[in-house]
């Protein structure tokens, strides 16, 4: 059933209400990374935000792609350090495909290369590995599962701080079932998670931004009077605007097509190359808007210009997915006008 436009917008009232109270409190504080909290993702899952799209009779919501836009982005406005596109996304997803229960508590997943009959499968920067109970693996016509409490987790961090680590799986902690290569619709998937989740970023950054140059003087007059600093807000704005608009394309394109189709290749590769741009641009700007204060821990900007950056490298850059889109171009065999109008 599609949700009405009152039920989006309580949603994203909840969101924002729920991710704020969990973030509020910590953004100011002279840490690098905001702390998770067990009990902020019990009361994720009692809200449904958890398991958003995942079937009901796997413990999930039961959303759409709609839905799920709306809280990533917001998690990403509101830097909620939870994983939630890992459990829901990505996790989830997996053991409902794979035909597998979906366990309780925070979860996260990684693809390989190897086969499951390798005596050690490792899988590096994954993810919330120190906060996850479970990792599931997507592998060349496998899925596997294993208990992290099995498996030795090396931290790695991240440039926001968030909880990444490299990931050795021993072969007998390692439960395989038989499937589809689920690894491109996993990468596709996750891309498109990325793209929302620095949507919302780049968003609260240049909110802060806005701010703080119609607050800060200098000659007697606030910095965003001066032409210089205008400049680099709208700039930012136009990066953004041209990011939220190719996000929610693909979450419509994926409503109705899916995932797992050439029409998500598309529209999920144009979406991470717009978030791309815009975190790299936005990042810039706002931060030279703020000058010297913006990079202190005496200010909470930090906590969305690094995620920003970060997830700009998740699930490939940019420059990936430019020569991905173009090679589906030249493939097409059409003009681009035509390749444009009709993906």
């Amino acid at each position: 059933m599609t949700a009405t436009a009152t039920e989006l917008a309580g949603l994203r009232e909840l969101a924002d209400d729920m991710f704020g109270s969990i973030t509020e409190p910590h953004l100011h504080s002279q840490q690098t990374a905001l702390p998770y909290s067990a009990e902020s993702w019990r009361l994720l899952g009692e809200s449904g935000l958890s398991l958003l799209t995942a079937p009901e009779t796997s413990g999930g919501s039961g959303a759409g792609i709609t839905e799920a836009a709306i809280v990533l982005d917001r998690s990403g406005y509101h830097a909620l350090p939870a994983p939630l596109a890992e459990t829901d996304l990505l996790a989830a997803w997996l053991l409902v495909a794979a035909g597998a229960d979906v366990p309780d508590g925070p979860l996260t997943a990684a693809s390989t290369m190897l086969s499951p009959d390798a005596d050690l499968v490792v899988l590096e920067h994954v993810p919330w590995a120190q906060v996850a109970s479970v990792v599931v693996v997507t592998g060349p016509g496998f899925v596997g599962v294993a208990d992290l409490a099995e498996c030795s987790v090396t931290p790695v961090g991240d440039l926001a701080g968030e909880y990444r680590g490299n990931v050795t799986v021993p072969a007998a902690a390692l439960r395989t079932l038989p499937t589809a290569d689920l690894r491109p619709e996993f990468r596709i998937r996750g891309a498109w998670a990325r793209s929302a989740q620095i949507c919302g970023a780049a968003e609260r950054a240049l909110d802060l931004a806005t701010v703080h140059v119609g607050e800060r003087h200098q000659f007697g007059r606030p910095i965003g009077k001066f032409q210089a600093v205008q400049e680099l807000i709208a700039r930012s704005a136009g990066h953004l605007v041209a990011a939220k608009a190719a996000a929610s394309h693909a979450a419509a394109v994926v409503d109705e097509h899916g995932f797992g189709g050439p029409e998500a290749q598309v529209a999920v590769a144009v979406a991470k190359i717009h978030a791309g741009r815009a975190a790299v641009a936005v990042s810039r700007d706002v931060h030279q808007a703020h000058g010297a204060i913006g990079f202190t821990l005496d200010h909470q900007l930090r906590h969305f210009t690094t995620r920003v950056l970060a997830w700009n490298r998740d699930f490939d850059g940019p420059s990936v997915w430019e020569r991905e889109l173009a090679s589906v171009f030249l493939a097409s065999g059409v003009s681009v006008w035509e390749f444009a109008t009709t993906h």
